[in-house]
């Protein structure tokens, strides 16, 4: 059975939702949970993608057994609790693949109250796995593929920010940006269990390469401050 659920609210400052989705596909058993609201008087939409058609028992945006996995094996690692799939403002864009069985996205793009270019967010699920992408500003782009049994989330608070995050089967991955202006890419892989943090304070902090973290013991935290 394949169902789709999108929940319009209006709220008391007249706030109103827009729904402006591409294509929709689905296998089986996969559910889809949506929220776009547009800012009052705003002249632009936002947009989204989803593609669940190569998926089964896949599921995105707030149902229990999002929330239950990611507090199972992320705990305090930020991520979007407690919201559908959300896009608040103007001009977002976000597109969420799903292959295999039992895949789960969670998203928020945040950026009402700015210029409103627009956050960008591409999510790619191969598998049992679970990736969250939650941006708060405005101009940030997010790239995340988690592949296999495994865990990937990308926050970005600020503006300008760009993250790209690929995690291997087995292992918990994360990127968190506080700041605008960062560039980090970090392809996370290791023994199953593995939890690989990086994390960025500042501004204009650019990685010349993608960061490529190995590891066979339970943790690894990697900061950047400037």
């Amino acid at each position: 059975m394949h169902f789709v659920t999108r929940r319009a609210q209006r709220n008391a400052l007249l706030t109103f939702l827009v729904l402006t989705a591409g294509p929709a596909f689905a296998g089986d058993g996969n559910s889809l949970y949506v929220k776009q609201v547009s800012t009052a008087g705003g002249v632009s939409g936002n947009t989204l993608y989803i593609d669940q058609s190569a998926a089964s028992s896949s599921h995105i945006g707030n149902i229990a057994s999002v929330s239950l996995y990611a507090n199972d094996k992320i705990g305090s690692i930020p991520y979007p609790q407690g919201q559908p799939a959300t896009q608040n403002g103007q001009n977002n864009s976000a597109s969420v693949t799903i292959t295999g069985t039992n895949g789960l996205a969670a998203l928020l793009q945040d950026n009402s109250g700015t210029t409103y270019g627009g956050n960008q967010a591409n999510v790619t699920i191969n598998g049992a796995g679970f990736g969250s992408v939650e941006q708060t500003g405005d101009l940030n782009q997010a790239k995340l593929t988690v592949n296999g049994a495994s865990v990937g989330a990308i926050s970005q608070e600020g503006d300008s920010n760009i993250a790209d995050l690929t995690v291997s089967t087995g292992v918990v991955g994360v990127i968190t940006q506080n700041g605008s202006g960062n560039d980090q890419a970090v392809v996370a892989s290791g023994s199953a269990g593995a939890k690989i943090s990086y994390t960025v304070n500042g501004n204009n902090l650019h990685a010349l390469a993608p960061v490529h973290v190995v590891t066979n013991s339970s943790s690894v935290s990697i900061t950047q401050t400037n």
